[in-house]
């Protein structure tokens, strides 16, 4: 009937843009070979259409989804969102200041080798927890079933490339946090 207080605040919008503001804003600070060593992840098969797809499916869903406004969850979502784009800030900046004939293991990424995709699935945690939304957790299911099989080639891709220095590296550090 009347016209909310949030004036439009209450939809998650505003999440998914400070997102893509910082992993698309980031990569015009640094260097080009920095920007095309992300870049050279190997395609595989039809996995990075769907996962893309997948993701910006869950953005825009998100950006539509009502955040529902009790103080513990959105406390807690919150704070899940901000540590986990921070994370996601660090393990760029580890990736970029790492040397290039190396494999990224400084940082974040002594404790696990792909901490770019571990905390984008933090920071889509939080979208799910803030609005609820069960058809947000199923995009996120499949993006990171999705995302396993992009990994899995990056890794053989990165094995190629760096030879026993990646084998060693794999053999101490695990894939996401846990394992």
């Amino acid at each position: 009937m009347g016209t909310s207080v949030w004036n439009g605040w209450e939809y998650a919008w505003w999440l998914v843009l400070i997102f893509q503001v910082f992993s698309h804003g980031l990569f015009f600070i640094f260097p080009k070979h920095v920007v095309q060593r992300f870049a050279a992840v190997p395609a595989v098969k039809n996995y990075n259409l769907a996962a893309g797809i997948t993701f910006y499916a869950f953005l825009l869903l998100l950006s539509f989804s009502r955040i529902y406004f009790d103080v513990y969850s959105l406390m807690l979502s919150e704070m899940l969102y901000f540590v986990m784009l921070m994370l996601f800030v660090a393990s760029i900046f580890f990736f970029a200041i790492n040397e290039i004939h190396l494999p990224a293991s400084t940082g974040l990424y002594r404790i696990s080798r792909h901490p770019v995709y571990v905390s984008t699935y933090g920071v889509m945690l939080s979208g799910i927890l803030i609005t609820r939304n069960w058809y947000l957790l199923l995009l996120w299911l499949l993006y990171i079933y999705l995302n396993h099989f992009i990994v899995l080639a990056e890794e053989q891709h990165l094995l190629k490339q760096f030879g026993k220095d990646y084998k060693e590296y794999m053999d101490r550090t695990p894939r996401y946090f846990v394992w």
